[in-house]
C-alpha cells in the first residue's frame, strides 16, 4: 500500500464524527481528500499527497506532529508542520500574520500543501456563497474583510520568489480570489440559460461540486434518471439541454432511447400477442426495459438517462385500472415490481405533462390520478412539469434545480459508505 493511502485511511480514522462549518452533512474527511486530490492532480509526490490527506490532523485532532513522524517519517511530518495552524497566539489575526510570515520563503513541497489547502477551502467557500447566492462567514471567527485579508495576503506570501511548478497552483488560487471576492465570472462560458446571473451560478456551482465529489467517490455506480412525457419533442429537447449541461464537464451519459411511440417496444420484445392482456404485455415491456437499464450499469457510466421507460409504464398501468381493464390486485403487482426498481436503479424521475385542458375529459381524469398515485410512490425523487407553463430552457432550470441537491446527497451519502469502509482497513 502506497504511504498515502495509508495516509488517507488515517486522516479518516482521525477525523471521524467531525463536519465542515458551512454544510454539515458533509464529512470534514472530504477537505483533506480534496486536498490531496488537487496535489495528486499536480502530479506532485506521494509524500506530499500524504501530508495533504495529513494536514488537519494536528491541528484538529488529538494527535501530534510526533505521532505522525512516528508513524509516516520525517519528511512527511515536516509538510504536515509547516501545514498547520501554529499555537500560542492568542487572536486570530496574530496568528495569520505569522502563518502569512511563515509562508513566503518555504521550500515548494511545503508551498504546494498550504497552496492546496487555500484553494480547497475559497473553493468551497465559493461553491457554497454561489449556491445560498450570498457571501456568509458567520460560523467562522472573523468576517469578510478580515478573510479578504487574510487570504489575498497568503496569495501574495506564497507567489513570493516562486517556482514554475506552483504557476498552475497560484493561477487556480488567483481565479478563485477575483470570482470569490471581486464577483469576476468565471462560468462566462456555459450562459445557456436565459435566467438572472444568481440562478445560473447557483446550477453551475452545484455541478462543479457534483465533479469534486465524484473525483473523490470514484464509483463505478451511475445516477439513473427516467424522463417520461406525453409529448416526446419537449421530452427530448430537455435529455439534448441536460446532456449538454453534463457533457461539458466530461461526464459519461448513456440515453437509453425511448421505443414506445408507434408500438415499437411491441414490435421488438413482444413477438406473440395472441393470448396476452394489456397487464402482461405492459409488464413484458417493463422487464425488457429493466433488463436493457441492467445491463448498462456496468458500462462505466456517469449518468444514465431513461427516455421513457419503468415510470411511463406506471403511468398506463394506473390508466388500465381505471379503465377497469386490469384488476386492482393486477395492479398492485405492478407497483411492487415498479418499487423495487426506483429503489434499487432509479434515482430520480421528471415526468412533464400537457395541461390538462388540452386533454379529453376521460383522459384528464386517467392523467390526475396516475401523476397523484406515482408522486406518492416517487417520495420525492420526482419532478412534475407542465409542458405548456414553461419554455424548454425555464424546464431544463427547474430539472437541474430539483435534480443536482439530490445528486449531491446521493454522492454524499456513497462516499460515507467508502469513508466508513476506508477506516476499517
Amino acid at each position: 500500500m502506497k504511504i498515502s493511502e495509508r495516509a488517507l485511511n488515517f486522516a479518516i480514522k482521525a477525523h471521524e464524527g467531525e463536519f465542515r462549518k458551512d454544510e454539515p452533512d458533509r464529512p470534514y474527511i472530504l477537505h483533506p481528500m480534496i486536498v490531496g486530490d488537487i496535489l495528486k492532480y499536480h502530479n506532485f509526490d506521494d509524500n506530499v499527497v500524504a501530508a495533504g490527506y495529513l494536514h488537519d490532523v494536528v491541528e484538529n485532532t488529538g494527535y501530534s506532529i510526533e505521532d505522525i513522524s512516528r508513524l509516516f517519517g520525517g519528511d512527511i511530518a515536516s509538510l504536515v508542520m509547516t501545514a498547520t495552524y501554529p499555537t500560542g497566539f492568542e487572536s486570530w489575526h496574530d496568528k495569520r500574520k505569522y502563518k502569512i510570515k511563515l509562508s513566503k520563503d518555504l521550500p515548494v513541497r511545503n508551498k504546494a500543501i498550504i497552496l492546496a489547502d487555500q484553494i480547497a477551502n475559497i473553493e468551497e467557500h465559493r461553491i457554497v456563497s454561489d449556491k445560498k447566492g450570498y457571501i456568509d462567514f458567520s460560523n467562522y471567527q472573523a468576517g469578510y474583510d478580515d478573510q479578504k485579508w487574510y487570504i489575498e495576503s497568503m496569495f501574495d506570501s506564497l507567489n513570493f520568489n516562486i517556482d514554475e511548478s506552483l504557476t498552475p497552483l497560484l493561477n487556480r488560487f488567483y481565479l478563485n480570489i477575483q470570482h470569490f471576492f471581486y464577483k469576476k465570472d468565471i462560468y462566462e462560458n456555459e450562459h445557456r440559460f436565459n435566467l438572472s446571473s444568481a440562478e445560473t451560478k447557483k446550477i453551475l456551482a452545484q455541478k462543479e461540486e457534483l465533479g469534486s465529489l465524484k473525483r473523490l467517490l470514484q464509483s463505478s455506480k451511475p445516477f439513473v434518471i427516467e424522463f417520461s412525457n406525453d409529448k416526446n419533442t419537449f421530452n427530448r429537447n430537455l435529455i439534448d439541454i441536460c446532456l449538454d449541461f453534463f457533457q461539458n464537464d466530461g461526464y459519461k451519459i448513456k440515453v437509453i432511447e425511448n421505443k414506445n411511440y408507434e408500438n415499437k417496444y411491441e414490435k421488438e420484445y413482444i413477438k406473440d400477442k395472441q393470448g396476452l392482456n394489456k397487464r402482461e404485455i405492459n409488464l413484458l415491456i417493463t422487464y425488457e426495459i429493466a433488463s436493457n437499464l441492467l445491463s448498462e450499469l456496468s458500462n462505466d457510466q456517469d449518468i444514465i438517462i431513461l427516455d421513457e421507460g419503468i415510470f411511463f409504464r406506471l403511468i398506463w398501468m394506473r390508466r388500465l385500472l381505471e379503465n377497469n381493464s386490469i384488476s386492482k390486485e393486477e395492479y398492485v403487482k405492478y407497483v411492487n415490481f415498479y418499487l423495487f426498481q426506483i429503489n434499487n436503479f432509479i434515482n430520480y424521475t421528471v415526468f412533464s405533462y400537457t395541461s390538462t385542458k388540452n386533454l379529453q375529459i376521460k383522459n384528464n381524469f386517467e392523467y390526475i390520478t396516475a401523476m397523484e398515485c406515482c408522486q406518492k410512490l416517487l417520495d420525492g425523487k420526482n419532478l412534475f412539469l407542465n409542458s405548456n407553463d414553461d419554455s424548454e430552457l425555464e424546464a431544463s432550470y427547474r430539472v437541474l434545480e430539483n435534480l443536482l441537491p439530490i445528486m449531491r446527497s446521493d454522492y454524499i451519502k456513497q462516499l460515507k459508505l467508502m469513508i466508513q469502509k476506508k477506516g476499517q482497513e
